[in-house]
């Protein structure tokens, strides 16, 4: 007989687990079913084992069947008291990245930067990969380039790797449809003046999360920055370009920009400038702006 007919059923009130639920009850009919072809008689065993068995259900029983009593005919009945928190991934039939992708978004607050109740900024270390650029215009004073901008961080919200019910031997996961409910570092370039990201066949960007919780976040982008050339000493003249990151919103003391520590910024190996050797290199310059107005008295002589 089905355990549905002798259960109090009292399905949870979100109907986000009333698959779950239904999952649970038809693998309790069939765990009594098998039990029940093992044994002749209904004893307390058989029902007091259910819980053993699926710890998300808690027996409500009032007092345990006769053995001389039939199951029609008893009169006592068994409370099941439904939990929503399943974890179990024979019950929940969950792949093992949709039980990671629930662990770590469960209550995640794309809001929030990652340890924002700690008294540390948020680092983040970029790396630039040019691929070619495009031009420069020393009329215009500014270059267009093409190139991998890649963040690394580390968020600690977005770690399974201690988590001992999780299938630790998945160590990262791409999460390009969940970029909406992640933090992102809001980078922007101080000399930009125009730019896109490339979108061919689809988006080109990357979010990668590895177990630990650092994240990779890398962009193909097409920008044109500004770049205060001098030209005094044409043909032999030597000009320094920038690349000028900062965070749009925050300040230093919540979010830190910096270099990568390991090649910062590469160039391609096909890049060729006809007109420019092509030295590189990379530094960082941490400083607070802060704007100071002042007021002094103006004489006019007529």
């Amino acid at each position: 007989m089905p355990i549905n007919r002798i259960i109090n059923l009292s399905y949870p009130s979100s109907n986000i687990h009333e698959n779950k639920w239904n999952t649970y009850i038809n693998r309790v009919n069939n765990q009594y079913i098998n039990h029940s072809s093992m044994s002749h008689n209904i004893n307390q065993s058989h029902y007091t084992s259910i819980p053993n068995i699926f710890p998300n259900l808690v027996s409500t029983l009032s007092s345990p069947f006769s053995s001389t009593s039939s199951l029609s005919q008893s009169k006592t009945s068994l409370g099941i008291e439904y939990t929503s928190d399943i974890s179990h991934p024979f019950l929940t039939g969950e792949s093992q990245t949709e039980q990671i992708l629930n662990y770590i978004l469960t209550n995640y607050k794309s809001h929030e930067r990652p340890n924002e109740n700690a008294h540390d900024p948020t680092i983040v270390s970029v790396f630039i990969h040019i691929i070619d650029i495009s031009s420069s215009n020393v009329v215009q004073m500014e270059y267009t380039i093409n190139c991998y901008l890649r963040q690394q961080w580390y968020d600690p919200r977005l770690s399974w790797d201690t988590n001992i019910q999780l299938n630790n031997n998945i160590k990262e996961l791409l999460l390009n449809q969940q970029k909406n409910q992640l933090w992102l570092p809001d980078l922007f370039f101080r000399n930009g003046k125009s730019g896109f990201l490339h979108d061919m066949s689809q988006p080109n960007y990357l979010l990668r999360v590895k177990s630990n919780g650092q994240v990779l976040y890398s962009q193909k982008i097409t920008m044109t920055l500004s770049c205060q050339m001098y030209l005094r000493k044409f043909p032999m003249d030597k000009q320094e370009c920038t690349v000028n990151i900062g965070s749009y919103g925050y300040t230093i003391d919540q979010l830190k920009f910096i270099w990568h520590h390991d090649k910062p910024v590469t160039i391609s190996n096909n890049l060729q400038l006809l007109e420019f050797e092509s030295p590189h290199g990379a530094y960082t310059l941490v400083s607070k702006e802060r704007i100071f107005f002042f007021f002094f008295p103006i004489a006019i002589y007529k």
